[in-house]
């Protein structure tokens, strides 16, 4: 049984879902989860018992693992954004559970390798937190192949402790555009915290003969979606015949241990590019039930990240089959690069890529099916598969060998 220490439901967190759609492709009885207490973190409001096989133990202010720690491996899902800066509490915990004799592995969701900080484009709080964790755990993931190149490549020595599995696609239901803008269109327009006339103008946005481009999810300053807003004002200077416009959705995530520095003046400026024109800006959290007919509105779900080592609402947009676009930087560049989407380095050239893909159809058609393949390649069940192949191999003193898992082959 692999035991992962994660965020859960109803925890409002990346790491959360990304976590509850991997157990949830796992047979029972094959894995648990040993979660943080709800109060600590922002959560969905509900007061649901936490599943039997999920334990909400784990205090931020004073990180210990439970006495009863089940499962042969302990799976640390870490990034930066859980834990904090400090890499003391998650070094910690996986010596707690070493000490139990436990087989420790850590899924790093955050990895640089295009930065100035160090040699290999690791930031310098990655390669320090990386230096203190491998010689302590038995296997290490991550979800690029540039993350895997980096960390091989800046420890060797703990190269073969290395693998890639790349972030799961969920397998959100098909529904048509059109049924999926009449879905979100009603959402949006009861949520109390959507004015009136926003209402109104995201009815006249979700109209059949609209083009929209948008971006749901937290708002920050490394997830600022402001330029989506200058690129469909490009797309309209150059196509001024169709009717294009911007819907964007998130909030700021609030914790009790930080406090969102620069993020207020994030949304005050979405406020104002969000009430011209077409354009809207809705603020307010946007339900996980709600994103896969959020992402299926868009014509194109568009990732334009300052800071972009991976994206889980980009591996939601896949996965309700948008056609998903964005800029070339770290994990979201090889993500899009991987799925043939249009990718640029500025705004310019993505708006040209985008013009031409609405103006030729065999285009399109390609790039879908490109989509349809990465899908499947990549769809959590396959994930869960090489999770627990993985496990395996690593409980039965067969060794953790640095091999790439992203391919989507069976492990």
């Amino acid at each position: 049984m692999i035991n992962f220490i994660s965020t859960f439901p109803p925890i409002v967190c990346g790491i959360a879902s990304y976590t509850s759609y991997l157990v949830n492709a796992m047979p029972a009885g094959r894995w648990s989860v040993t979660s943080f207490q709800r109060d600590e973190f922002d959560r969905t409001g509900s007061a649901d018992r936490p599943r039997r096989e999920v334990l909400e133990s784990i205090s931020l202010r004073s990180p210990r693992l439970p006495r009863v720690l089940l499962g042969d491996v302990v799976w640390f899902q870490h990034s930066f954004g859980i834990w904090g800066d400090n890499p003391t509490a998650v070094c910690e915990l996986a010596e707690q559970a070493k000490e139990r004799r436990k087989k420790v592995v850590v899924t790093f969701h955050t990895v640089h390798f295009e930065g100035a900080e160090t040699e290999m484009g690791l930031q310098r709080r990655e390669e320090a937190l990386l230096k203190r964790l491998l010689p302590r755990v038995d296997g290490a993931s991550v979800f690029t192949a540039g993350a895997f190149q980096a960390v091989r490549k800046t420890f060797p020595e703990f190269a073969d402790r290395v693998t890639l599995i790349r972030h799961g696609v969920p397998s959100h239901p098909r529904i048509s555009m059109a049924a999926a803008r009449r879905r979100l269109r009603d959402h949006l327009t009861v949520v109390p915290h959507v004015r009136p006339k926003d209402a109104k103008r995201i009815a006249q946005i979700l109209a059949p003969d609209t083009i929209v481009l948008g971006h749901f999810g937290f708002v920050g300053t490394d997830k600022d979606p402001s330029p989506i807003y200058e690129l469909g004002a490009m797309l309209r200077k150059r196509l001024p015949m169709r009717r294009i416009a911007v819907l964007c959705g998130g909030t700021i995530q609030r914790r009790k241990d930080r406090c969102g520095a620069g993020a207020a003046g994030v949304v005050a400026r979405l406020r104002v590019l969000g009430a011209q024109g077409l354009d809207v800006f809705v603020e307010g959290y946007l339900p996980e039930f709600i994103l896969p007919c959020a992402y299926g509105a868009l014509d194109f779900a568009v990732f334009w990240p300052r800071n972009g080592t991976q994206s889980g609402t980009l591996a939601h947009a896949q996965g309700a089959g948008t056609c998903v676009v964005g800029r070339s930087i770290e994990g979201v560049g090889e993500t899009l690069k991987a799925i043939g989407s249009p990718v640029a380095d500025d705004l310019e050239d993505l708006a040209h890529q985008l013009e031409q893909h609405l103006s030729d159809m065999r285009v399109q058609e390609v790039r879908k099916r490109a989509g349809q393949r990465y899908r499947q390649l990549h769809s959590f069940s396959v994930q869960a598969r090489q999770h627990l192949v993985l496990e395996a191999q690593i409980v039965g003193s067969q060794g953790w060998w640095s091999r790439e898992l992203g391919r989507g082959e069976e492990a």
